[in-house]
């Protein structure tokens, strides 16, 4: 991994993710996204589709979200992408019934072909650009070990 980057293939995530003592993955959603916008409603789109199960508004994590998305695909160009690239996202909720921190993690991750337009389009800038590409969400809990 370099700056949020990651470039092993899936089962090998796969199996480093499930190797951390504590962590358990509860499931792993292929998703499509399809249509044409800036770079700025692009990523607002996909965060909000893959953070959708915290509920709210992705809004006031934009920036801070954009920003780390510039940093990936910044690596990405920087990287020879052969199977796949993604990113983990650590997350800190609170549980609604119980009020208990639950802490679970993303692994994002698409193929090579979709990071050939990835790195293409400017992270801040106004221009319009359509978009057609498919990603996988594996989710995972994490219980530290008493």
């Amino acid at each position: 991994m370099e700056n949020g980057l990651y470039l092993m293939n899936q089962a090998a995530m796969t199996k480093a993710m499930n190797s951390i003592d504590g962590m358990g993955e509860t499931s792993a959603d292929q998703k499509h996204e399809q249509g044409s916008g800036t770079a700025i409603s692009i990523n607002q789109q996909f965060f909000a589709a893959i953070l959708a199960g915290l509920g709210g508004d992705v809004e006031p994590m934009m920036a801070y979200l954009t920003e780390e998305m510039g940093n990936v695909q910044a690596q990405t160009k920087q990287s020879t992408v052969t199977e796949n690239f993604g990113t983990v996202i650590g997350l800190i909720s609170v549980m609604p019934v119980l009020e208990t921190p639950v802490t679970t993690f993303q692994y994002v991750f698409s193929s090579s072909e979709t990071s050939k337009w990835f790195v293409d389009v400017v992270c801040v800038g106004v221009e319009h650009y359509s978009y057609n590409y498919n990603y996988t969400v594996v989710n995972y809990n994490y219980d530290k070990p008493s």
